[in-house]
């Protein structure tokens, strides 16, 4: 059976911010399984389109997974308020 190209999906926030930049990448660095949670610890890097100023930020995506499907992803400034989202979310074990 042929395998089927997968097409991305970009919300139109997401494209329309994505849009200021020349360049912009996230690289993952962690995984990190909370419940029904995966957060991923990335650090970003894009350059301004019009300043053409470089930038690296600490985040995080957040998934939520139902019966191994993501039914939700937030994305985060703060590594610590995304953690902090995700044990705070219902159904969650509290260390």
């Amino acid at each position: 059976r042929p395998l089927r190209r997968l097409q991305p999906v970009c919300h139109p926030r997401l494209r329309a911010w994505l849009s200021g930049w020349d360049r912009w990448r996230a690289e993952a660095e962690d995984f990190l399984e909370i419940g029904d949670y995966v957060v991923v610890l990335a650090t970003y890097h894009g350059r301004g389109k019009g300043s053409g100023i470089e930038i690296t930020q600490e985040g995080a995506h957040v998934f939520k997974l139902r019966d191994g499907k993501v039914v939700r992803l937030e994305i985060f400034a703060s590594r610590e308020r995304a953690i902090e989202s995700v044990r705070a979310a219902p159904g969650v074990a509290k260390p």
